[in-house]
């Protein structure tokens, strides 16, 4: 685990389970896509949390998605994931759906996120970036992702997860999800359900 906010304790929010720990069949995680941000300068990259984790606590908001087997989706596409312990103080919406959320209107609970997402689409949990408590995990998406220009080599995933003691969740192809349905679909043929996430022994 790296903890950002020592001074933080609190209950995981969301019934989360423990990545160290992880169960293909039953787990459920907070996580967030690092996306970067762009930079003023126009000579230089985006910038990652991967790169300067603290960073993350200066974010006026973080947009997270609760996910489990069944709902697999998250808010925005990147090369690796932060899975995260929040202070449930800091939320500010929640949607089961993207792009719906309604700040000011009553939070869901959990539960409630996870029972209303739709299919193929990822609920969302958006907070302040000082609520960020720790990271507990990350998570490695579908290869098709690993292209992106700009984005971190894959290398330094792992590295960074060595280097804090972090585990690494991978999502493989085909995964649940409009890629997974049109490769099943095409040629009739595709990995069992419990062969899509895989945790990767980084000791």
């Amino acid at each position: 685990m790296l903890r950002l906010r020592e001074e933080l304790t609190t209950t995981p929010w969301g019934k989360t389970t423990d990545p160290l720990c992880h169960d293909p069949r039953n787990f459920r995680y907070l996580a967030t896509m690092d996306t970067g941000t762009a930079s003023n300068e126009p000579d230089k990259h985006r910038q990652f949390y991967l790169d300067n984790p603290s960073a993350i606590l200066e974010s006026e908001r973080v947009w997270a998605s609760l996910v489990t087997p069944d709902k697999f989706w998250f808010h925005s596409r990147g090369k690796h994931a932060f899975i995260l312990d929040i202070d449930p103080a800091a939320i500010e919406a929640t949607s089961p759906m993207e792009s719906q959320k309604r700040f000011g209107e009553p939070l869901h609970t959990p539960d409630e996120l996870i029972t209303e997402s739709i299919w193929g689409e990822c609920n969302e949990v958006v907070l302040r970036g000082t609520g960020v408590i720790a990271i507990t995990g990350m998570v490695l998406p579908i290869p098709h992702h690993f292209d992106r220009d700009g984005y971190p080599p894959r290398d330094a995933v792992f590295d960074f997860a060595k280097v804090h003691d972090l585990p690494v969740i991978k999502e493989q192809y085909p995964v649940p999800g409009f890629f997974s349905t049109v490769f099943r679909t095409i040629t009739g043929r595709g990995k069992r359900d419990e062969e899509r996430i895989t945790l990767l022994d980084l000791k």
